[in-house]
């Protein structure tokens, strides 16, 4: 939105310009007495509105939007059913575990469960369960069985021992990697926090906060829009020159010539960006040896 939003109100407003000039409104409205500052007050207040709505998405809801969406990833990613979850398939979520699930039900009950673990050496614990489901708790997931067995298989003597039960509750925060509190990225902090960082937010970051910008390639932006109103000028030039002497017809080619030009050297500065920093240093240098 805050990259689109500028573009439609400049759009709408010379949709609305041109259509009042067309049908002869603007003209009606001079003819009137309005003057050209007084028919540019609507089109002053409609940009301030505007301005408003861009001010309140950049500074504060676009940052808020972007650490909900961060929360939201990291909550996702931590979730044991989108690790390693398929139904029907045998799966590894950890060293010497493995699992298999029969099918996931609509509620993303876990039905004819299987949990092979062999992480103690010389020992092999095998987990049956008719219907599972996976609690997420402070020290991180646990896999809840229920109407299911549990085969105890000691290598060494061949032994094995078998407990039924009607629910059990098996610990994945060892196997799992739980991660702490997730810290903020500069984007996601609101410009008086940018202003004004507490240490609290300077901790968190890692970053002095200050030196962040929101307006990422605006400048750049404008130099290109200057660069396009520079070559739609020549080219307006080149076919007033065409018109009167047809001989000049080569001028057709020198706007997309100099497009070319400009498009060659801007990514060959943008491939070197210490180009001009470094010969300004050697000039500075050579100045103050003089």
């Amino acid at each position: 939105i805050n990259i689109v939003l500028p573009i439609a109100a400049f759009a709408g407003a010379v949709y609305v310009t041109n259509r009042l000039t067309s049908e002869s409104e603007l003209v009606v409205m001079q003819a009137t007495g309005f003057s050209c500052f007084r028919l540019s007050r609507p089109v002053l207040i409609y940009g301030l509105c505007v301005a408003l709505i861009m001010a309140v998405l950049m500074h504060v809801l676009i940052p808020l939007s972007r650490s909900h969406l961060a929360t939201r990833t990291a909550e996702i990613a931590q979730t044991a059913n989108a690790r390693f979850l398929t139904a029907g398939q045998f799966t590894h979520p950890g060293d010497g575990l493995t699992l298999y699930i029969k099918r996931i039900d609509e509620t993303g009950a876990l039905l004819e469960l299987f949990l092979s673990d062999d992480r103690k050496l010389g020992q092999n614990t095998t987990y049956t369960a008719t219907r599972a489901l996976f609690a997420k708790t402070k020290n991180g997931p646990k896999l809840l069985m229920f109407d299911g067995m549990i085969q105890n298989l000691d290598l060494s003597s061949k032994g094995i021992s078998v407990t039924r039960f009607a629910d059990f509750t098996f610990d994945l925060g060892s196997i799992l990697e739980v991660k702490g509190p997730r810290s903020r990225s500069l984007a996601e902090l609101s410009t008086p926090e940018l202003f004004a960082p507490s240490a609290a937010v300077l901790l968190e970051t890692g970053q002095p906060a200050g030196a962040f910008s929101r307006f990422g390639l605006w400048r750049q932006i404008l130099v290109a829009i200057m660069l396009l109103i520079l070559i739609q000028a020549v080219w307006t030039v080149s076919w007033s020159a065409i018109g009167t002497t047809p001989g000049n017809w080569p001028f057709v080619y020198l706007a997309p010539l100099i497009g070319l030009i400009l498009s060659v050297v801007i990514l060959y500065v943008a491939q070197n960006p210490g180009l001009f920093r470094a010969k300004f240093r050697s000039a500075r240098r050579s100045g103050d040896a003089q």
